[in-house]
């Protein structure tokens, strides 16, 4: 990550279907680059009916003790989140 720079992120979630298959899929690009993926898992278990019905995000910095605190106050800013059926930028 570059200070000052902005990124377009990009998630894909795909719940597999009531019944417990092994087949939902999370993806994530970044600036058109896919960085992150995991196909074939169970999302939903058998007889789980939920639906995605919100998106939530958190920023995470750091780890467990304030050795992973960051010198100086920290900043990060989103823009026009978007919530589609397919992709933004395919």
């Amino acid at each position: 990550v570059v200070p000052g720079t902005w990124y377009f992120i990009e998630q894909h979630v795909k719940l597999n279907p009531v019944g417990g298959q092994f087949t939902g899929t999370f993806e994530i690009w970044v600036d058109r680059s896919l960085r992150f993926s995991r196909y074939n898992e169970r999302i939903r278990a058998s007889g789980q009916t939920f639906k995605i019905t919100h998106i939530q995000w958190h920023v995470y910095l750091g780890g467990s003790d304030s050795s992973w605190y960051t010198p100086t106050e920290t900043f990060m800013y989103f823009d026009v989140p978007i919530v589609s059926k397919t992709r933004i930028w395919a």
